[in-house]
């Protein structure tokens, strides 16, 4: 296990909601919230412990919760394109270091959506 903090933006913006999950290459994936300054910090087990080394594959998952929810959107509006949130389609990953992570950048775009 090693620590992981990094920065999700969206069109050059921090994402000020959401969550970030892995899936590692094996073991248990690693998840942390969004915070309002668009800062995430991973956990595994519990709450900072970091994520397990190795690579990890990263999705990214945000819903504007204060509108209105309905049978097609149960959580709200969803602020991030679909491809970001599945991790095995974001294109992103995070190598985790034994050292640690703490520079990991996600940088996401609403334009070019049909690219990975």
């Amino acid at each position: 296990m090693a620590p992981v903090k990094g920065k999700v933006l969206l069109d050059g913006r921090p994402l000020n909601i959401g969550n970030v999950g892995t899936i590692p290459s094996a073991g248990r994936g690693a998840h942390g919230d969004i915070q309002p300054d668009g800062t995430f910090e991973l956990y595994t087990y519990s709450k900072n412990d970091g994520a397990m080394l190795g690579k990890h594959k990263v999705g990214v998952v945000a819903y504007d919760s204060s509108g209105p929810k309905g049978p097609e959107s149960p959580y709200g509006k969803l602020l991030v394109p679909r491809r970001y949130m599945n991790p095995e389609t974001s294109g992103f990953t995070i190598d985790v270091q034994p050292g640690g992570n703490d520079d990991v950048v996600l940088e996401m775009t609403t334009k070019d959506q049909n690219k990975k």
